[in-house]
């Protein structure tokens, strides 16, 4: 029913695991470029290997990050605290080597899978469901990290060819392509969407039990929320899209699209937003 417990660690850590990984591409992509600097240097292969190396860094801890916040809502709505201490405890440990989908997924179910009362077609259904969710997820995120990366690369080096740049230069424009910052924006980003994903795929256990699953928007309620999310606090997901509708802020119609295709959070980059859930009784529906 409540945001995935240490949700804020589990952003540092795999915004920490992502700059590991840019600091490695940003010196091979520094050593491809040579010096002087030129982008023609680095092939299509050199980037299509980073976007590997990324979307494997993302899939094994967005897939957790999904499982986690299914758990939690099973154990908060029907009772199923087995799995999800397992996995808190798994994932709370530091310096833990990145893990691939596959292995998170065994380690799941030698955990117990989604727990006491869930049926082994159940939970076999959620790790496929989170598994294919979440790779799609990391392969996208990574696609758009590199392809901005390259984009910012090539613009750079138009310059470079007709002014030689500094070392200073050369650098900055680096971090901006693989850096720091985009790192904590995907963690921030991505941490929000998997466990919305993750709410989300509850929904057949908690039909088949007779009741229909009732989420509702959640902000954090700080100066930091934003004009878009501000008035869907609280609200069900029929009500998403008239509120943005109506909404003075900026981007508020286009977030539309984003919200509908997540089912929820985030409704742009750096979103904090969550879902709680409740269980209805099936006859009953929830539009306020």
């Amino acid at each position: 029913m409540s945001e995935i417990v240490g949700r804020m660690a589990i952003e540092a850590d795999f915004a920490k695991r992502l700059s590991r990984l840019s600091s490695k591409q940003r010196a091979e992509l520094r050593d491809k470029l040579g010096d002087p600097p030129d982008p023609s240097r680095v092939t299509a292969n050199d980037w299509a290997r980073w976007e590997q190396e990324r979307r494997q860094e993302m899939a094994g801890m967005l897939l957790a990050i999904w499982m986690l916040a299914a758990n939690q809502h099973l154990e908060e709505l029907l009772g199923n605290s087995r799995a999800v201490g397992a996995q808190r405890s798994a994932m709370a440990k530091k310096g833990a080597a990145p893990k691939s989908a596959g292995d998170v997924s065994g380690d799941i179910i030698a955990a117990g899978g989604t727990g006491a009362g869930i049926s082994d077609v159940q939970q076999s259904a959620m790790v496929r469901q989170g598994m294919a969710s979440t790779a799609k997820q990391a392969a996208e995120v990574a696609r758009a990290n590199i392809e901005a990366a390259k984009e910012i690369v090539d613009a750079a080096g138009k310059g470079w060819a007709t002014t030689p740049p500094s070392k200073a230069n050369v650098e900055e424009v680096l971090t901006q392509a693989i850096g720091p910052a985009r790192d904590a924006t995907t963690a921030a980003t991505e941490v929000t969407k998997a466990a919305v994903g993750g709410t989300n795929g509850v929904k057949p256990v908690v039909e088949d039990r007779g009741y229909n699953l009732i989420t509702r928007w959640r902000t954090e309620k700080d100066d930091r929320v934003c004009p878009v999310c501000r008035p869907l606090d609280g609200k069900v997901p029929d009500l998403w899209e008239p509120v943005l509708r109506t909404l003075v802020a900026p981007g508020g119609t286009r977030a539309i699209s984003q919200i509908v295709a997540n089912g929820g959070p985030p409704a742009h980059p750096n979103c904090r937003c969550y879902l709680t859930t409740q269980a209805e009784p099936a006859a009953k529906r929830v539009r306020r």
